[in-house]
């Protein structure tokens, strides 16, 4: 999969993950995501922490599957706190386009050399 086609694939899981989770714990640079059971149709077959690991600005990621959580540890340098905690708080429809080009920004941000958007 080229550069492109990665980062779609990895936006289009997130957003669609997104109403199956909610945060279990945030701090600035830690986020642990739990997710419900209804996530398994939308992560299955999903390679979650290679996925992770591709966004620009994840440190590290630990996805346990047995309990449904994801532990994600990033640089709020270049993931914006408040990124996590309105995809979160995203449950589908209206917001979607304004999450995928919040999301997109970090490829560019990261391509380009800016930082903190």
């Amino acid at each position: 999969m080229n550069d492109t086609k990665t980062r779609e694939h990895i936006i289009a899981l997130l957003l669609q993950a997104a109403p199956h989770a909610r945060v279990a714990h945030h701090i600035r640079g830690r986020i642990r995501l739990k997710f419900a059971v209804s996530a398994v149709k939308v992560l299955v077959g999903e390679d979650v922490a290679g996925s992770l690991a591709k966004i620009p600005g994840i440190r590290q990621q630990k996805f346990n599957p047995a309990s449904g959580s994801v532990l994600v540890e990033y640089d709020p340098a270049v993931i914006a706190p408040d990124l996590w905690e309105e995809l979160a708080a995203y449950s589908g429809g209206a917001g979607g386009d304004h999450l995928r080009e919040r999301l997109a920004a970090l490829w560019d941000t990261a391509v380009n050399g800016e930082r903190g958007r």
